[in-house]
């Protein structure tokens, strides 16, 4: 199975691995750190995480980062051996992104 991001989520990854650097000296390479474990994560078990549904109904996974409470939000594609995150969000947000 091969896992893309979506331009947005390369975005996200970018701005959220630069705010943690900046502002957390004392484990700066924690997002990128567990980011990596994510991605094994869903490569490995990709159905295993929590579903998500929109308010306009779409149906995605979501999978929390629990040291940087991030959520990564993905959908699979089994029929094209492929997972597309769409974006990561702040857990704290209280409210999802639009998908």
């Amino acid at each position: 199975m091969k896992l893309k991001l979506t331009k947005r989520a390369q975005r996200r990854v970018k701005l959220v691995g630069a705010w943690w650097r900046e502002h957390r000296p004392a484990a700066p390479n924690a997002f990128a750190d567990e980011l990596e474990w994510a991605k094994r994560e869903m490569l490995s078990r990709p159905n295993l995480s929590t579903r998500y549904e929109t308010p306009s109904g779409k149906v995605c996974r979501r999978l929390l980062l629990q040291t940087t409470q991030q959520h990564v939000y993905y959908t699979v594609h089994e029929n094209a051996d492929l997972i597309i995150v769409h974006t990561v969000w702040g857990a704290r947000r209280g409210r999802g992104p639009k998908l």
